[in-house]
């Protein structure tokens, strides 16, 4: 929807860091004062409606009315050129879709071990194995077929043997 270095209002545009069902967020550099914001952005077609044009502005005021570390604060609301949009403190980190990601691939890569019948390579200090921190990340988002049991990781790893899901 808007390109970097596009400006709207007081915003210069960053980077696009997520596209939802409303509109998309993009990481912005406020002029006046100057710092990095979230920058919510309702998408065109959805802002002709009132319907949706209400739903996002409270989805602005709900939380710029309460404040807790574990919710994002809310900067400011506005409407540029037909365009609205609301600010938030620009919280740096993974986000949730590269944490799932990251957990996902690290199950993945731990089952590929498996399969080729080894361990997993250590250098230097201990490590914590790969499935030991997709279980530790409590990711039970594998099928059953492909879950290692105790007879089939007796055979493939002796490090396994004692390993069962849900443990």
């Amino acid at each position: 929807m808007l390109q970097t270095h596009h400006r709207l209002g007081e915003f210069e545009i960053v980077r696009l860091l997520g596209k939802g069902g409303m509109g998309e967020v993009y990481e912005a550099q406020q002029d006046r004062p100057r710092r990095r914001v979230a920058l919510k952005v309702l998408a065109p077609w959805l802002a002709e409606n009132e319907e949706f044009l209400a739903r996002f502005w409270r989805e602005a005021e709900v939380p710029a009315q309460l404040d807790h570390p574990g919710i994002v604060r809310i900067i400011s609301t506005g409407q540029v050129d037909g365009v609205a949009y609301y600010t938030m403190h620009l919280v740096q980190g993974i986000s949730l879709a590269g944490m799932i990601r990251e957990t996902r691939d690290a199950c993945t890569g731990t089952l590929t071990v498996l399969e080729r019948g080894g361990n997993t390579p250590s250098v230097g200090a201990p490590q914590t194995p790969p499935w030991r921190k997709c279980r530790q990340a409590r990711s039970n988002t594998l099928p059953a077929s492909s879950t290692p049991t105790r007879k089939t990781a007796t055979r493939q790893s002796p490090g396994l043997a004692s390993w069962s899901p849900g443990r």
